[in-house]
């Protein structure tokens, strides 16, 4: 009995990740556009006992991923953008270089942890393209779910859960590929290049969001 207190303890402590399909589609859309390379971004949404809800994802960079003077401004402004919308900083997402690389790189760890010390329960995605190998992308998840734990950042035994299902999601994601749609996220590295580029892609989410319905009964 002892060991099965112990057990429905353990399931009830351990954090629950959703995310939304708009902010699922944005992640892999950037990933998509930038096949050959490392790829970064930052994750919004709320908290609560615990929960982490990613509502948004916000594209920061493909070339150069390393903490720099740029990358604090980026991180400042998103957070100004977030405390506007009354919504937080929950997160980060990452995309290594080798597409059978799943690990949390050294800056996903810093930038990780720099977000968590601003939002305890954050967590990190890393994009994981290997699960095509056997499956689609309309069939799989291209997120690993990482969490804190002993002073690093380690693959959760966890799984995130897909908003407002797990199909929305997928067709979503599957629908930005098939469609080239991809090309048209913005990170913010082009948007040094070019201010007028939106990097948080406000007219693209708001875009897909209401084609998502379309798109999961297609």
């Amino acid at each position: 009995f002892f060991y099965f207190i112990l057990f429905c303890v353990s399931i009830i402590c351990r954090t629950m990740t959703t995310v939304d399909t708009a902010a699922y589609a944005v992640l892999v859309g950037h990933a998509c556009k930038h096949p050959y390379g490392e790829v970064n971004g930052v994750l919004l949404g709320s908290v609560s006992d615990g929960k982490v809800h990613v509502t948004h994802a916000v594209p920061l960079h493909h070339l150069h991923l390393q903490l720099t003077p740029m990358t604090e401004i980026a991180l400042a402004m998103v957070a100004a953008h977030a405390e506007a919308k009354n919504i937080s900083v929950v997160g980060y997402y990452h995309g290594n270089k080798e597409a059978k690389d799943k690990s949390v790189s050294p800056i996903a760890q810093i930038i990780s942890s720099k977000i968590r010390k601003q939002c305890e329960s954050a967590v990190c995605l890393t994009i994981d393209f290997t699960a095509l190998a056997e499956k689609s992308i309309s069939e799989a998840s291209l997120v690993k779910l990482q969490t804190f734990s002993d002073r690093s950042w380690k693959t959760s035994k966890d799984s995130v859960t897909f908003l407002p299902t797990q199909g929305h999601a997928f067709s979503a994601a599957n629908a930005i590929v098939e469609e080239d749609l991809y090309n048209s996220v913005i990170d913010f590295d082009e948007h040094l290049s070019d201010p007028q580029l939106d990097f948080l892609n406000t007219k693209w989410t708001e875009q897909l969001k209401a084609q998502i319905p379309t798109i999961a009964s297609s």
